[in-house]
């Protein structure tokens, strides 16, 4: 994309994040699928990053292979959690 050009992403998701030890975890609830052993289960995209700084775009390549777009056409707000109220 030609540099001075502001692309706004039309998929706009937003993750939940916690520190999980020394990592970061998050979940992506609007993207999900059905379990493969059926039922009212359901998997959702999910992934971890190092550090703080490297969350949202975690979170975003995340987002866009569960999608199967590219990761400019994804942007993906991060909300931060305490673990114990992670639901």
């Amino acid at each position: 994309m030609p540099s001075g050009i502001h692309h706004d992403p039309a998929l706009v998701y937003e993750a939940f994040a916690h520190r999980d030890g020394r990592w970061w975890s998050f979940f992506i609830p609007e993207l999900n699928c059905p379990s493969p052993v059926g039922g009212d289960v359901r998997i959702e995209a999910m992934g971890q990053a190092r550090t703080l700084g490297e969350l949202r775009g975690a979170a975003r390549e995340v987002a866009a292979l569960w999608l199967d777009v590219d990761e400019t056409a994804v942007e993906v707000r991060v909300r931060l959690r305490r673990k114990s109220s992670q639901r």
